[in-house]
């Protein structure tokens, strides 16, 4: 295994390219001490500069939780492969399956508060993006993304976006779940 050429293999599935525009229908589901909340809507991309051209695609998570603050916010939009590079390469498992587990690093992020991936899983022999996973356990409060993705025609393009932030203290508790799927792909080289 060679942790920078795999992830450049990897990445290169997330970077290829794709027509002028991109539509899918996003469902979120959130769960938390106040409910659940369900909500689904097309989106559409321009490719050239990632502009939403139709519907609301900002999901503004911001993974620090004010402790203030009855619900923490999450900002990060899920994972971008320029934005880090690999560190170590392992064999492991996913969903059963024998994978690549890649140990990725933040090179865009100075925050060095927020929870940024750490684990990269890549097919084993096509090195083609499984998931990326971001867990931080920093009492009273921990945080686990997941994003995973799927093959749409030649390009990996996100399946899902799972977002768990649990913790308590002596003024607040939280017990917050945001699940994104992505569904309903298709393209077009025509503005909408």
């Amino acid at each position: 295994m060679d942790a920078p050429a795999d992830y450049a293999s990897a990445a290169r599935y997330l970077t290829s390219h794709l027509p002028a525009y991109v539509s899918y229908v996003v469902h979120t589901h959130v769960t938390s001490g106040f409910g659940d909340k369900d909500e689904s809507e097309r989106i559409t991309v321009r490719t050239s500069d990632g502009v939403v051209v139709k519907g609301n695609a900002d999901i503004n998570f911001h993974i620090d939780a004010d402790h203030g603050s009855s619900v923490p916010h999450i900002h990060d939009q899920p994972f971008n492969p320029a934005c880090f590079t690999a560190t170590g390469a392992n064999p492991g498992t996913f969903d059963g399956r024998a994978v690549e587990v890649l140990d990725i690093n933040d090179t865009c992020s100075n925050r060095s508060s927020d929870t940024s991936f750490s684990k990269f899983y890549v097919d084993a022999r096509s090195h083609e993006p499984l998931a990326v996973v971001a867990d931080k356990s920093e009492q009273p409060v921990e945080v686990r993304v997941e994003q995973r993705f799927t093959r749409v025609r030649e390009s990996v393009l996100p399946s899902s976006l799972d977002v768990a932030i649990k913790g308590s203290g002596f003024m607040f508790w939280l017990n917050v779940a945001v699940r994104r799927d992505y569904s309903d792909y298709t393209f077009s080289d025509r503005a909408p």
